[in-house]
């Protein structure tokens, strides 16, 4: 159809994993020399290659990709298959081990699923939207050891530890909770993607249209683990 704009959801996974020096990955970027973690990030490559292919035959074309699209800004509500997500995954890992690996280095970006909705919408529907790639991302991130400190707050004994140490806490949990264990096991330790995501371009492009994201807070995590809790995904924690 003439005239006809595509939109496209992606992920920021495209991005892969690089070795050695640190690589930006801007909304401009595709092809960095990037290794894949799991078929899930090439595929998702595969599709952007595919788009990128039908865009440089003049056609309009937009590319969204996100990153972790985490629980809502103001309820704590998140998706209803909340066991396939790696982030909570790996936080019912530590939860029921009672432990977490210490990684000073690492960070979470929560990127609102309400506020990626409202942004990838503000530019399906914008008129003057121009086409290309958008990385709908917080520009917000919290440290890996103070989300744990969060945990700890609510009333859940994490200790931070060494890897050895987690994983021999993970190991007690594993008779009795086998799927949990493993998983927790294998997404800490994936290491860094050595990778730095550049959102400024679409950060400024919401801005304009009113669209922002909210910084994640103490009170945000204790309502998306209290809805966790609630539907039977964690623990509550002891009294």
């Amino acid at each position: 159809m003439p005239g006809a704009r595509l939109h496209h959801l992606s992920t920021l996974a495209v991005a892969g994993g690089v070795d050695g020096v640190p690589r930006r990955f801007s909304e401009a970027d595709l092809r960095i020399g990037q290794r894949f973690r799991t078929p899930y990030e090439r595929t998702k490559f595969a599709a952007e290659e595919e788009v990128g292919a039908w865009a440089a035959s003049g056609r309009q074309c937009y590319v969204h990709r996100s990153g972790h699209v985490a629980a809502h800004s103001r309820t704590g509500v998140f998706q209803r298959n909340v066991e396939d997500n790696r982030i909570y995954q790996l936080v019912r890992g530590y939860v029921l081990a009672g432990a977490a690996p210490s990684r000073p280095s690492e960070s979470f970006a929560f990127s609102h699923v309400d506020t990626v909705a409202a942004g990838i919408a503000a530019m399906v529907t914008h008129a003057h939207a121009a086409p290309g790639v958008y990385h709908v991302e917080s520009p917000y991130t919290v440290p890996h050891d103070e989300l744990v400190a969060w945990l700890v707050s609510l009333g859940h004994p994490v200790d931070l530890t060494d890897d050895h140490a987690f994983g021999a806490a993970l190991s007690r949990v594993e008779r009795r909770h086998p799927t949990a264990a493993r998983l927790a096991s294998a997404w800490s330790g994936l290491g860094s993607r050595n990778v730095v995501v550049d959102s400024s371009h679409t950060t400024s492009a919401l801005d304009r249209v009113g669209v922002r994201f909210a910084p994640p807070t103490r009170a945000w995590w204790a309502a998306a683990m209290a809805w966790a809790t609630e539907v039977g995904f964690l623990p509550a924690p002891p009294q």
